[in-house]
């Protein structure tokens, strides 16, 4: 069957190869070169690179462990989290659930932080 706007077959048929698909000498070159590290990623000239500390993460995170920490649930007075923590290694889990109600009414300047800067 003939397409209506050319004489080629209207089917992928002559698009098909039984073999490999020819390539100049250039492209077969360029397939089979490795590419180049780059030396600014490597750092290859050794220079020194500053370590940049973002304060106000690291501000959050000793708040948000402090929390952890001291919460305690007033129905059972025990640590809440610190419980949670114990069960997580002996159960070999790597999930805490926290609950954003208990982080409000502790910090609830913490909870805004977290809030606000989530996407830091």
């Amino acid at each position: 069957m003939l397409s209506a706007h050319s004489d080629q077959p209207a089917d992928s048929d002559h698009l098909r190869t039984d073999g490999p698909i020819p390539t100049s000498d250039g492209a077969r070159r360029a397939s089979q070169a490795q590419p180049r590290p780059n030396p600014v990623a490597l750092n290859l000239l050794d220079d020194p690179v500053e370590k940049v500390t973002d304060t106000t993460a690291e501000q959050v995170r000793a708040d948000f462990e402090k929390f952890l920490e001291s919460f305690v649930d007033e129905e059972t007075g025990e640590n809440y989290y610190i419980a949670q923590i114990k069960a997580m290694r002996e159960q070999e889990v790597q999930t805490i659930y926290v609950d954003f109600a208990h982080l409000l009414a502790a910090d609830d300047l913490l909870a805004e932080t977290i809030m606000n800067e989530f996407y830091r």
